[in-house]
């Protein structure tokens, strides 16, 4: 009969779509071996709101060190492709006359 290979196929397919629901995540494996064990993990303490503003300021300047920097490389970068490019075009205006 016609189809018999294509619905076999398609029958294997839900069969291993089905097996792969079955299985344990990393994450469920870990809290399973975690529980087996009887290990605890350490609790992290939450930040102060003055440690929280305190790290925002740090991140807030470094970034715009950051900025300055990108800019004034930036600025760098075009000087010196404007003076090669006003270089290049003196000389060949020279050489063509």
């Amino acid at each position: 009969m016609g189809g018999e290979g294509s619905i076999r196929a398609m029958q294997v397919s839900l069969k291993n779509n089905r097996n792969l629901l079955r299985k344990f995540s990393p994450l469920r494996a870990r809290e399973k071996y975690l529980k087996a064990y009887k290990i605890k993990l350490k609790e992290t303490k939450k930040p102060t709101e003055a440690q929280l503003a305190q790290l925002r300021q740090k991140l807030m300047l470094e970034r715009k060190r950051e900025i300055r920097l990108t800019i004034i490389v930036f600025v760098i970068a075009i000087v010196i492709v404007g003076g090669v490019a006003w270089w290049i075009i003196q000389n060949s205006i020279g050489f063509w006359m």
